[in-house]
């Protein structure tokens, strides 16, 4: 009886690993030819990655922030211009970016992620200049006004980043 019992049990068992074996290789070829969607949009998000490390690249060249102990809620009119012209250093750079972004030749299924994602890059950029102008001019209560929607627009750059699968290019 209990050799009859243990024969049941190992034919069972090779039974499972057989079956075992067979999903596993279902699901390695599965993942093999097939369809190329998965592929192209793997390759756009990489191709988003590599604007986004250029960009940083062309971003940290302009060296450090320039002013010492700036405080945004509360800044000082004098170092306003300083801080405007480094802000504004990042302009071209970032246009020329959005324009990379927007050249991209992405699969339907990713679409919508790449367009919210050069969306929030552009609103960025926007909320970025209105800091520049603010900051040329001196205009302390203009450029505290912006700092909400600076805010604003970083958070919705870095959820937009996730969505489309591009945490490198997190602010």
């Amino acid at each position: 009886m209990r050799r009859r019992f243990h024969r049941k049990v190992v034919k069972m068992m090779k039974s499972s690993v057989s079956i075992l074996v067979i999903v596993c290789v279902a699901l390695w070829l599965g993942g093999c030819g097939g369809d190329s969607e998965p592929s192209a949009s793997a390759d756009v998000v990489a191709q988003v990655e590599g604007v986004c490390a250029a960009l940083q690249d062309e971003l940290d060249a302009r060296g450090d922030f320039p002013v010492d102990g700036f405080d945004p809620e509360n800044p000082s009119r004098e170092a306003l211009p300083v801080v405007g012209a480094y802000f504004a250093s990042a302009t071209a750079a970032t246009e020329k970016a959005l324009q990379a972004l927007r050249d991209l030749d992405a699969p339907a299924e990713i679409q919508p992620k790449l367009d919210a994602f050069t969306a929030a890059m552009a609103a960025q950029l926007e909320s970025a200049q209105e800091q520049v102008a603010a900051a040329k001019q001196s205009d302390v209560a203009g450029f505290t006004a912006t700092l909400a929607t600076a805010s604003e627009t970083i958070e919705n750059f870095d959820q937009a980043a996730d969505e489309l699968g591009a945490e490198s290019c997190r602010s």
